[in-house]
């Protein structure tokens, strides 16, 4: 039997989803989106037991997927959605010692895979809430930045069953490197935009300016030390790994 997709959310004039009911938000949690192999496969995000609109679910946890083609449109429209859901969550500040923790390919896939993707999310939600952001290409190219970088974390499935080694999340760390070279020029642009603005904000909106720069910049050295130690234990020689900190 195949599962029938979650509804849409409804979206805002400019084609963005808009605000979430208490109905929506209910349905947006019980539904998460994982494409293996160009196909789409949708589990209930809690404990991956299948939820069929059908009757098809299963009261054990299971890997089996009910495959449903979609459009390139259609999908774009769940990235959009997983966007706007992943963008209210307001992450936990990481600790040092969680991130010492995770000293295996295993352990640190589980971190990223958990973390990273809400905290994309709440950064392209904080670019957006700047007033006039639209009218700065630096600004509208790091939102594009990170909502490409969100999109390619839920599109991948690494492998997080069991205890994979550094060669069974080779698909994964592929998606990580990417997104470390899509991150360069992030700072960079980041400058700019901050000098631009300064130049058209009158004195008194410095220390707006300043505050949400503050909220930007911790969030980044979050997800850069999560990403870097990753690297560093999936480069790590068996048996080494749980000595590395990135």
């Amino acid at each position: 039997k195949h599962c029938t997709p979650p509804p849409s959310l409804p979206s805002s004039p400019q084609g963005r989803p808009g605000a979430m009911t208490s109905v929506a938000l209910a349905s947006r949690r019980a539904w998460r989106v994982d494409v293996v192999r160009c196909s789409a496969a949708f589990t209930s995000s809690a404990g991956g037991v299948p939820a069929c609109a059908s009757g098809c679910g299963s009261s054990r946890p299971s890997r089996r997927f009910a495959t449903v083609a979609l459009s390139k449109e259609r999908m774009k429209e769940f990235i959009r959605a997983e966007l706007a859901y992943f963008a209210q969550q307001t992450p936990e500040p990481l600790r040092l010692d969680q991130i010492v923790r995770a000293s295996t390919p295993a352990k640190v896939a589980r971190l990223l895979h958990r973390e990273l993707p809400s905290r994309f999310a709440v950064r392209v939600a904080h670019i957006e809430s700047l007033e006039g952001w639209t009218e700065h290409a630096e600004l509208v190219r790091l939102r594009e930045i990170f909502a490409e970088s969100f999109s390619q974390l839920r599109l991948a499935a690494p492998q997080l069953e069991g205890n994979p080694q550094a060669e069974d999340l080779a698909p994964y760390t592929e998606v990580i490197a990417s997104l470390r070279a899509r991150h360069r020029p992030v700072t960079a642009l980041l400058g700019e935009a901050l000098r631009n603005m300064r130049r058209e904000e009158a004195p008194e909106g410095e220390a707006s300016i300043q505050a949400w720069t503050d909220t930007f910049f911790n969030s980044r050295i979050s997800t850069e030390m999560l990403t870097k130690h990753y690297v560093a234990i999936i480069q790590s020689p068996p048996g080494q790994a749980s000595r590395k900190v990135g």
